[in-house]
Parts: C-alpha cells; structure tokens; sequence
C-alpha cells in the first residue's frame, strides 16, 4: 500500500507559481507544455469514471451488472461520513472515493486500500493547519483523480495519489465537469466570478470567461458545454449552452428557475437535453429550443437519467420512466423510500437508491427485480463498472456481484 500522503494546496500553487515564473524566464509561454485541449465525451465500456459516468450526464453504462440478485463482494467501512457527490467512481483497474477531507482508491477484487491522499492546507513553514472540507468528488480523466475541497480543485495522479497541481479560488464550489483532457468549474477567482476551462494533466487554464456560472454536462453532437447560470446567492438559474472552446454564449433557455442541485443536473442524448425540476424539460442541445415538457406536480424530483429510449426520474410517486422523444409516461413504479443519489442505468436494469440500500428494476415495465440491503443507510453515490454495483454511504463502499 502506498503510504499516505498529504496535499498542500500552498505548496502545490507555489509550485505551479515556480514552473510559470520559470516558463517566462526561458522564454516559453505555458502553452509549450500544456496540452492541446480535446473534448472527448467518450467513455470505454465497464468504466464510470465520473459522475452519472459520463460528459453527457447519462448515468447509463451499456455493459450490464447484477441483473437477477445481487451479494456483497467486499466493504471497505469508514466512519460515518456526510453525502458527498458522486461518492465513489470506478473503472475495471481501481475504484476511487472519498472521505470528508481525503480522497482514496481500492482494489475493485478485494476492496483493499492502495493509496490515500489527504487534503491539508499547511502554513508557509510546513505545520498542519486546517483541514480542508472535501465538497466533491472524485472524478476520473486523463490519468487524474479530480476533488474539490474546501476552495480549490486538486489534479491527483490517480495511480498513486501524488498532488500534481491545484487551482484555487475564492470560494467554495462542488460542480466540476471532465470532458476527455479538460475539466470545467465556475466558482470566484481573483475577486470575479469565472467559468474556467483547464488542462487536466497540468492544471493551467485554456481560458477563463467572467460569468456566474456552473458547468453541468455536454452535447458533444452540437459542440456544446452546458451551464447553469445562477446569480450569486441564488439557488435558481437559467440553462445556457456555451462554446466549449471560448465560454461564449451560444443560447439561454427563458428562466425556469432551476435549481441545477446534485440530483437534478441534466441528461444529454441524441441532441436533446433532459432537465428535472417540477416539469421534467427537454431542450434541443443545439439552439435552446424547448422540445417537450412533462408536468409533474411536485419538485421532490431526482435524475434525469436516460438510456436514450427513457428518461428516468423520481419522485413522491416513485420512478417515473418517460418516452425520450415525446415525454409520455411509460410506467410508474411504486418506491416510496428513495436515497440521495441519483438512480443508475446498466444494460436493462436500473438501480434505484432506496433508504437501507439498492432497489434493481427492469428498464422495460419498471417491473421489480430484486432489493439488496447493507448497512449505512442510504446510498450517496453509485458506480457500474466491469459489471460490478459500487455503492457509497455513511459507513462506507460497498461492492456488489451478480448475475449477469
């Protein structure tokens, strides 16, 4: 097991700050070495390396897992940690999660720990000063584990859990979108409100827009980021699509008031985009235009997730499944007791977090397959990879196998 390490963001931004100063005295602009920016959406079969797995926000994974039943693997138990999303991500080579100020990874066979990484700022001559508070994450992308904690993002080489970089601001933030080598945040920066687009292998910025604004997923189909743009202090906004490559303003949505929380960031497929609030909405991902609406008379809404026939979302009445083309109703299916996390989507079934565990129904008919209980209460995150159920809680991660 790699020893754990802990992270300074001072000294991770001194030396940024350093390779900069360098990078100027030799004459060299940070463009010599940061990477060309590539907006690759798409995901390898078996892995769910980011939150609802992929750019898009589908929360569906092609390759199926525990279809019939399902058994705990292994549990790796921790104290009774806060909801963080999404919790826990995987692929077939390790899964990584987070506690409420580290982040760290497992063996997906046996749930061992590989490696551990705290997150402490330290003062300028090296002692421990205060911890800094995880408020999202993980997130996988080229090579780098991605956590927000306390104000600063933080680029952690994902096989070791060594710090590569950090980029501060001035505020808390928790919503943070990969796409291939680029991850996208919108917090305070330098006094001002900015969306920032930034290399993930180096930490340095592509660009940076003043804007409030949230980075919520992408239609890589139209080559558009999509945002949230809530004014400070507001937990409502407006949907905005935006050049991925400059921040520019492609389209904005009349106001919905959208709260755009965790559990109701949007879907993207086919070039439509699925938003949950009261109405379930979907947009047309290349001008904005509204599509359909299904009306629900409540806000207690979570998902949308879409396997690109359905859309997914639940509510007081239970799962909701939608027609993706015209917002019908297919089925409904009773769970009155949901989870935090938003449901998960693997070949034919979906999983609905529920308060003592996992709830698995056939994407069809919504008709009930099996329940799986553990202990921790409700889940605060799911991953499907390799064909295995992660789930993450209060007390833990839980690896659950199956048929399939």
């Amino acid at each position: 097991m790699t020893a754990p390490s802990t992270l300074s963001r001072r000294g991770a931004l001194a030396a940024g700050g350093g390779l900069l100063a360098s990078l100027a005295a030799a004459g060299l602009s940070p463009d010599r070495v940061r990477p060309e920016m590539r907006l690759d959406s798409t995901v390898p079969t078996g892995s769910w390396p980011v939150r609802k797995r992929d750019p898009r926000r589908t929360g569906y994974q092609p390759e199926p897992g525990p279809r019939t039943g399902a058994s705990v693997r292994w549990r790796f138990l921790t104290p009774r940690d806060p909801i963080v999303s999404p919790g826990v991500v995987a692929t077939p080579e390790q899964v990584l999660a987070v506690r409420p100020s580290s982040t760290f990874a497992l063996r997906p066979d046996d749930g061992s720990l590989v490696w551990q990484t705290g997150h402490r700022e330290r003062d300028p001559i090296g002692r421990d000063a205060s911890t800094e508070f995880v408020q999202s994450g993980p997130q996988l992308a080229a090579g780098h584990a991605l956590t927000v904690a306390d104000v600063s993002l933080y680029g952690l080489d994902a096989g070791t859990g060594n710090g590569d970089w950090a980029y501060a601001t001035n505020s808390s933030f928790r919503e943070v979108l990969a796409v291939g080598n680029t991850v996208f945040l919108g917090s305070l920066v330098d006094g001002t409100d900015r969306l920032v687009a930034l290399s993930v292998e180096t930490g340095l910025p592509y660009w940076t827009a003043e804007t409030v604004a949230v980075p919520l997923a992408y239609a890589p189909d139209d080559g558009i980021l999509l945002t949230a743009r809530q004014p400070a202090g507001a937990d409502n906004g407006v949907l905005q699509g935006r050049d991925p490559d400059t921040g520019a303003v492609e389209w904005t949505t009349d106001r919905l008031d959208l709260p755009f929380l965790d559990v109701t960031a949007p879907a993207v497929v086919d070039g439509s985009v699925f938003v949950a609030n009261g109405p379930v909405y979907a947009f047309d991902a290349a001008d904005g235009s509204e599509l359909w609406r299904a009306p629900f008379d409540t806000e207690d809404l979570r998902g949308p997730v879409t396997d690109g026939d359905r859309v997914y979302v639940t509510n007081d009445r239970g799962v909701v499944a939608l027609d993706a083309a015209t917002g019908g109703e297919r089925w409904v299916a009773d769970l009155p007791d949901r989870g935090f996390a938003t449901s998960a989507i693997a070949d034919d079934r979906l999983y609905v977090p529920v308060d003592d565990g996992v709830t698995a129904l056939a994407t069809g008919d919504g008709t009930r397959v099996f329940d799986v209980s553990f202990p921790g209460g409700e889940p605060s995150g799911m991953a499907v990879a390799d064909g295995v159920l992660y789930v993450r809680n209060e007390r833990g991660v839980f690896a659950l196998e199956g048929d399939r």
